[in-house]
């Protein structure tokens, strides 16, 4: 026998030596390297089973169309065949009958044949006559639709994405890969509506039902090109946001509330703020950005509050949705010591004015009403005033 368990122990005892002898010499940056190198050959093997596995589900399914194809072609083949009979063999039936008519009015002095009867029965063929003859033409139309070729339909150029290398032979899937330069020149000077919305709608597929690590590289993508070109101004986020077609500005909102999302994409964002606070005011984006505490010092001091509070003197005029996000938002920046700060200025009468809303009936609102009013009077100079002005703590 050539593998005798003597030889197994044999070549595994060789082997520990050769091991013990031959690792500790390397140093760890070189078996890291090799680890990585065996990771990376791995996972080249699985992308390689994976690829293959595509193709033959491609492959499988382009079979399957193509059977489908030639069934639905057999099928109409067959279907005209039958129209064409049917056409042939009513047109052999009308005939007989203004034969036998015809025949019958020669009869009508000898065999009393009615003329009234005569008269409907030929009434009846005249109209039989009149639908087939429809029919006939609808059939026709058909037969010629059926042999002239079909044009393919124009498909909107979009040259901003072009594809890449084939993930798999045959086209199956195709990597995008966006010229950056060429969409903010787009998104800045396009006047076709429809190219715009669907430019967006594009860029906010990008992020949405991704997973963390896509979502993240798309939008760290994102800001490395300068998608919106905030780093240079907000004009042209402004002219999406203002435009006259609304399905543009809803589009441009979806984006921006997908970029603030993730901390990058809010930071981003930031140079946005004076200009989501002017009406029509974004206050759902403005509420999403308010859960990041990266930028609640630059809400805060871009006038946020001031703004919040502006809107709760108003509040019998506001919806619901609006008011759950207001009251979001000041209870988010008042958990911050500059929040805070900022409503010891007298004139903004802080406590008076969220005081307006806390027996409000809507549950959500009065929950962050109350956390706010608790953040607020952590503040001495807030409770002194408070005794004064509005309550008696004790």
């Amino acid at each position: 026998m050539l593998f005798t368990k003597e030889w197994a122990k044999t070549l595994k005892q060789r082997l520990q030596d050769y091991l013990g002898k031959t690792l500790p010499s390397l140093n760890k940056a070189l078996l890291y390297k090799m680890l990585e190198l065996y990771q990376k050959q791995n996972a080249h093997n699985e992308e390689v089973k994976l690829n293959e596995h595509l193709k033959q589900k491609y492959i499988q399914l382009d079979k399957e169309h193509k059977v489908l194809i030639e069934e639905k072609k057999m099928g109409e083949k067959k279907h005209l065949e039958s129209q064409a009979n049917w056409l042939q063999f009513t047109k052999m039936i009308t005939s007989m009958a203004r034969k036998l008519l015809t025949t019958m009015s020669s009869l009508q002095g000898h065999q009393r044949v009615s003329n009234r009867f005569l008269t409907i029965s030929k009434d009846e063929i005249d109209n039989f006559e009149a639908q087939l003859q429809k029919e006939e033409t609808a059939y026709n139309d058909l037969i010629k639709e059926e042999t002239t070729p079909r044009k393919k339909n124009k498909v909107m150029e979009m040259p901003l994405i072009e594809p890449a290398v084939d993930l798999v032979p045959g086209g199956l899937s195709q990597a995008l890969v966006i010229d950056y330069k060429k969409l903010k020149d787009f998104l800045a000077n396009s006047k076709d509506d429809i190219k715009l919305c669907a430019v967006l709608q594009a860029l906010g597929w990008r992020l949405t039902n991704k997973t963390h690590i896509e979502k993240c590289e798309a939008i760290n993508e994102f800001i490395a090109n300068d998608i919106l070109s905030l780093n240079h101004n907000t004009i042209n986020v402004e002219k999406l946001l203002n435009h006259s077609n609304k399905k543009v500005t809803k589009y441009t909102l979806i984006l921006l509330n997908e970029l603030a999302t993730k901390e990058e994409g809010a930071n981003y964002l930031i140079k946005l703020i004076p200009l989501l606070i002017k009406p029509p005011q974004r206050i759902s984006l403005i509420e999403k950005l308010s859960y990041r505490k990266s930028i609640q010092h630059s809400l805060i001091d871009h006038g946020v509050i001031q703004w919040g509070l502006t809107i709760i003197k108003d509040y019998e005029n506001q919806d619901a949705a609006t008011l759950e996000s207001i009251s979001a938002i000041l209870i988010n920046l008042l958990l911050r010591k500059r929040g805070r700060e900022v409503c010891l200025d007298m004139s903004l009468k802080a406590l008076e004015t969220i005081s307006l809303i806390t027996d409000i009936e809507n549950s959500t609102v009065s929950a962050n009403i109350n956390a706010a009013l608790y953040s607020l009077l952590s503040v001495p100079e807030q409770r002194a005033e408070a005794k004064v002005s509005i309550w008696l703590i004790t």
